[in-house]
């Protein structure tokens, strides 16, 4: 059987492509609605697919392009123009009428524009409309320039011989400036990353179509969708990276995650430097800055790091915006912020990584990947499965007695600014690295841990305490032990049992029996 090509839904059979598709269904029937119409009537709905590389739009447009080919053989009457996938060499508005002609067969696709739109016309009244599968549209646009664009807009106008299909990966200023010729023209599908149920659909496609049983089987398995939403995190839920990161989620792959981040990250980096280099030399200022922080940043911060002008800033990050590069971030604690400030990211988690390794390996990233696959893990009471078993660094560390220093810095990190949070203060958390604050915000309202049926907080700090515990081994390390040890006692005043026993636990760590004794003695409630 074949199998799925990794770039390229076009040359992938239509029954794998099927067989993989989820979620976007309805999005598919729309469509062939819409070009079913245009065979019927003289309603064109030219649309317009928006995703970021890899979040699915080649392969909602080739089933379409399938679904199409269904409606000729049922007798609709319709033609299929699909452009090349690279349009290199669409550089005018000439060569895009020919290169839709070149598509139908139509002999020399060679003469004035005048010409091609009468050639284009004669076909549509002898075999009915041009279906025109266009992918990049936001770059066939940059090539053919303002004045082709308004030529095709004036042709489209005049003429019903085309139906446009197109993607993009961003909605540049051809399309959102109201100058434009195409400014509100076409209709917008803007496809939404995978949800990890989602996900977990799409990876249990992927092992049906290659019979892959065992995949299959882990896939019922609490570990692996603790690993499943790591990844989905981790990827954006883009579904071209969660097919190639879905291949590792079985118990005997988990070690590979960190190579196969880093193998696509050297496929990614060069697409996201040629996509930097089109940006102005302000934005890029930007794009680098929040990749390098790897968390959320405002308008004053970035124009105070960069020594610039706040208005100045502002307009450049709402020019990002629309192109794509970054988002504002939504967070359940903003009533604990600043009102007056928006906090921004950028759009894709793994550009940041890209940019940040394109020089040199970040050894930070496999310890952000254990937590993320830790937290997935806590928030849904896997612990004893997941981090006792699953743990990819630990082990090494615990024979020797050594602590991971880097895990026990972001553990620590993450449990200041969670403590930091209940006294009102949601800076320390927003200063976290993105793919830890999202996924603790994504999971805060159902962060309910199993040391704590009280409070989220006080129950994931207690599971953060006991992860450092496993950490720290068996021999205490200063000042890391002391700073744990203040940390619990922070923790104790909510005087949990369960905080008031890993406060003792720690004193006992360092070798404090007689306060280790006198803390576990507060703990025990008194008889009557």
């Amino acid at each position: 059987m074949a199998r799925a090509s990794r770039f390229s839904p076009w040359r992938t059979p239509r029954d794998e492509l099927q067989a993989m598709f989820v979620a976007r269904q309805g999005l598919l029937n729309d469509l062939t609605g819409w070009v079913k119409r245009a065979a019927e009537t003289k309603s064109r709905h030219h649309t317009l697919i928006v995703g970021q590389r890899g979040a699915g739009k080649t392969h909602l447009l080739a089933l379409l392009y399938h679904r199409a080919s269904d409606l000729i053989h049922d007798g609709s009457r319709l033609q299929l123009a699909r452009l090349p996938e690279d349009p290199l060499t669409i550089i005018s508005y000439g060569r895009l009428l020919g290169a839709i002609l070149k598509t139908l067969g139509a002999g020399n696709p060679v003469g004035l524009e005048d010409e091609l739109e009468h050639r284009i016309n004669q076909l549509f009244k002898s075999h009915g409309v041009i279906v025109v599968f266009a992918e990049n549209m936001d770059e066939i646009f940059t090539q053919i320039g303002i004045d082709g664009q308004r030529r095709l807009r004036s042709f489209l106008q005049s003429s019903p011989a085309l139906l446009l299909m197109a993607t993009t990966t961003t909605l540049d200023r051809s399309m959102t400036d109201q100058a434009s010729p195409f400014y509100d023209y076409f209709s917008t599908l803007k496809l939404a990353p995978l949800t990890p149920d989602q996900a977990k659909e799409l990876i249990a496609k992927i092992a049906a179509t290659r019979h892959d049983e065992l995949l299959s089987a882990q896939l019922a398995l609490p570990i692996a969708q603790n690993r499943l939403t790591a990844i989905q995190r981790l990827t954006g839920g883009q579904p071209r990276l969660l097919v190639t990161f879905g291949q590792i989620i079985r118990p005997d792959d988990i070690h590979k995650m960190g190579d196969v981040l880093h193998e696509t990250l050297d496929d990614l980096t060069p697409y996201y430097q040629d996509r930097l280099r089109q940006l102005s030399a302000q934005q890029r200022l930007i794009v680098d800055a929040l990749a390098n922080a790897d968390h959320c940043m405002s308008n004053q911060d970035l124009a105070a790091q960069l020594q610039l002008q706040q208005t100045s800033v502002a307009r450049s990050i709402g020019e990002l915006k629309e192109l794509g590069w970054v988002v504002s971030v939504v967070t359940p604690w903003k009533d604990l912020l600043d009102g007056r400030r928006s906090f921004y990211e950028l759009a894709e988690p793994l550009a940041a990584m890209a940019f940040q390794i394109k020089d040199s390996v970040d050894e930070s990233l496999g310890v952000v990947i254990d937590f993320l696959v830790w937290l997935a893990a806590e928030v849904t009471r896997q612990m004893d499965t997941t981090f006792g078993n699953d743990q990819s660094v630990g082990v090494a560390r615990r024979l020797t007695g050594l602590p991971d220093r880097n895990a026990l810095e972001l553990f620590g990190e993450v449990d200041d600014a969670i403590s930091a949070l209940s006294s009102g203060d949601a800076k320390p958390i927003m200063a976290l690295p993105t793919l830890v604050r999202s996924a603790l915000a994504e999971q805060w309202d159902t962060a309910a841990c199993a040391n704590s049926t009280s409070s989220p907080t006080v129950g994931l700090r207690c599971e953060i305490h006991e992860v450092a515990l496993a950490e720290m081994g068996s021999v205490p390390h200063e000042p890391q032990t002391s700073q744990w040890i203040a940390r619990a006692e922070n923790l104790a005043e909510s005087a949990q049992p369960a905080a008031m026993s890993l406060w003792s636990r720690w004193s006992l760590h360092a070798r404090r029996f007689d306060e280790a004794n006198s803390i576990a003695a507060l703990a025990i409630p008194t008889s009557a």
